[in-house]
């Protein structure tokens, strides 16, 4: 036969609860600015549609090319490693906000229209494919022991994503105000 014990509280009163935790942290403040960061860099790394891919192509070549530039270079000056770091962040974001462009932009009287953008992303692919070709080229003629690496095209490269993504970041036709994703 089973036996059962009997049980009774000693008090009528509830376990006291912790103490409510500050909602504001230091941290607190940045996260939507770091939430934003982190999706506008990684966004080029999705493949949702050919504009996507596009982007993925640039970001991935951007990579593979300042690594090469950096290795085949001795990675000197000491400023290298971080400019390299800072221009891949810089790029990807970059590439993010001309990606998540969606309907056309206007400037002044003009009309940029989306495929705009599309015919960009594919652009900065072929630069990026032709850059690795030139660099190869220089490595095969030793012309890498001369100093010539071709990095002027990265420069243009880059030199263009700047104004493309400032574009794609005015607002759309019929909006008002600048619109930073």
């Amino acid at each position: 036969m089973p036996i059962t014990l009997p049980t009774t509280t000693t008090s009528t009163n509830p376990p006291p609860s912790p103490p409510p935790r500050s909602s504001t942290t230091p941290l607190a403040t940045l996260h939507p600015l770091t939430t934003h960061l982190r999706t506008q860099i990684l966004r080029p790394l999705t493949f949702q549609d050919a504009r996507d891919k596009g982007a993925t192509a640039t970001v991935v070549l951007r990579g593979v090319a300042n690594t090469v530039h950096f290795v085949l270079t001795g990675g000197s000056p000491w400023w290298a490693p971080p400019y390299y770091v800072l221009d891949q962040l810089v790029v990807m974001y970059m590439v993010g906000v001309v990606a998540g462009v969606r309907g056309g932009r206007k400037v002044g009287r003009w009309r940029v229209d989306e495929r705009f953008f599309e015919y960009f992303l594919a652009a900065c692919g072929v630069v990026h494919v032709l850059y690795l070709g030139i660099l190869l080229m220089c490595v095969v003629t030793l012309a890498i022991a001369y100093g010539v690496t071709g990095g002027f095209v990265l420069t243009i490269a880059g030199a263009a994503i700047v104004p493309v993504a400032l574009l794609a970041a005015l607002p759309e036709d019929g909006e008002g105000g600048l619109s930073l994703p």
